[in-house]
């Protein structure tokens, strides 16, 4: 099947880039082919290196996502192909960040719940007053409930973390992120029992944790190098 001239000289011009160099923008890998930049993550020491390699190496840049914000709208037959096959591999640098960051939390010591006690309204006020998306994650960890409960609280985290990015995200960044939280939003979806309300819950919390993180990340150019 024959893309159309038009789509066929943007989608080439999009994936073309994704084999360039490595800007000198604090990105490790040796090029921003998908590959490369797997390699620089894997290599990530903790959780803060593997944000930034990622944030530095920008592959949803290099994908022809954000580089033509057209291209993907609407799109149907090879190009919409294409365009999902992009996804997929933002998805799978994403799972390599979050598998670093997962096993670092880990080593940490628990998390004590600093609300004023376990009912609902005082983790709300205590997720409110938290000074950072990351410690809002932590506490909401602390303080879940393993239930439906948690639902409130995790929408509380996840406009505290949105206030470091939201903003900030072009068009097609927020497409990007609003796909993240529906694939959490069906990941549970079959599943009975409230306790998979809750992990819905925090997969949409850790979603706009990363995001935060790599926002953070990006305004202390600095720190990436």
């Amino acid at each position: 099947m024959r893309l159309k001239p038009s789509w066929l000289a943007g989608l080439a011009a999009a994936i073309s880039l994704a084999a360039q160099p490595a800007q000198a923008a604090g990105c490790p890998a040796k090029s921003t082919r998908f590959e490369d930049i797997v390699v620089a993550l894997n290599k990530a020491p903790g959780c803060e290196k593997a944000q930034q390699k990622f944030e530095a190496c920008r592959y949803e840049d290099s994908s022809g996502l954000t580089i033509d914000q057209e291209l993907c709208r609407g799109a149907t037959g090879p190009v919409l192909d294409a365009c999902k096959y992009v996804a997929s591999r933002i998805d799978e640098l994403n799972a390599i960040v979050k598998k670093t960051c997962d096993a670092e939390a880990a080593k940490s010591p628990p998390e004590q719940c600093s609300a004023k006690s376990t009912q609902f309204d005082d983790i709300v006020a205590a997720l409110h007053e938290a000074p950072s998306c990351d410690r809002a994650v932590k506490l909401f960890g602390a303080c879940a409930f393993g239930a439906s409960g948690d639902i409130g609280p995790g929408a509380v985290v996840e406009k505290k973390c949105e206030g470091d990015f939201l903003v900030g995200l072009s068009e097609t960044q927020r497409h990007l992120y609003q796909r993240e939280m529906r694939v959490c939003d069906r990941k549970y979806r079959n599943e009975q029992g409230t306790m998979y309300r809750s992990f819905t819950a925090f997969c949409r919390a850790e979603v706009a944790q990363r995001y935060s993180r790599r926002a953070l990340t990006a305004a202390q150019p600095s720190r990436a190098r």
